[in-house]
């Protein structure tokens, strides 16, 4: 029995030398240096790995948690985010249909305007223009007129001269 033993152990001290070896090179006491050390790995207890399953267990069921609340909030925010699009469209259909009818408002506004003028016999600007230069003409006319009739007073009553 010791034999097979003995074969296991060789074959695991290969195993090791083959899959981790460590090479240290250095100097000791001012001489070169070189080791093969093989470092081994600490073995667990039944235990301790019960106790990082259960860990692990545990982290794993606070990240479903997690990512169950962020489902939520995405989902609540995708909720807020169709109403506010909808939201926004009525919004818009409101303020075309306000401009429609301001521009509805400013014509009527417009020719309101002009019927009022129209009726209350307010003159347009051509025809202000029109009776100023009439206006002028005859001043002119009224002005050279009234020097005849004073110029001919004063010829058959030459003391209005005076």
């Amino acid at each position: 029995m010791e034999l097979p033993y003995l074969v296991a152990a060789f074959i695991k001290t290969l195993s090791d030398v083959l899959s981790k070896p460590v090479l240290r090179i250095g100097t000791k006491n001012g001489l070169p240096y070189a080791d093969i050390v093989f470092e081994e790995t600490p073995r667990q207890t039944i235990d301790e790995r019960i106790a990082k399953i259960d860990a692990a267990r545990t982290n794993q069921a606070e990240a479903l948690s997690a990512i169950d609340e962020l489902k939520a909030a995405a989902n609540s925010n995708k909720v807020d985010l169709e109403s506010a699009l909808e939201r926004l469209g009525q919004t818009q259909a409101e303020h075309d249909a306000a401009k429609r009818e301001l521009e509805l408002v400013r014509q009527v506004a417009s020719s309101d305007v002009e019927t009022f003028q129209r009726l209350a016999g307010v003159p347009s600007k051509s025809q202000i223009a029109k009776e100023r230069a009439l206006g002028f003409v005859f001043g002119v006319l009224a002005s050279l007129i009234a020097s005849g009739v004073w110029w001919l007073l004063t010829k058959v009553w030459p003391y209005l001269k005076t």
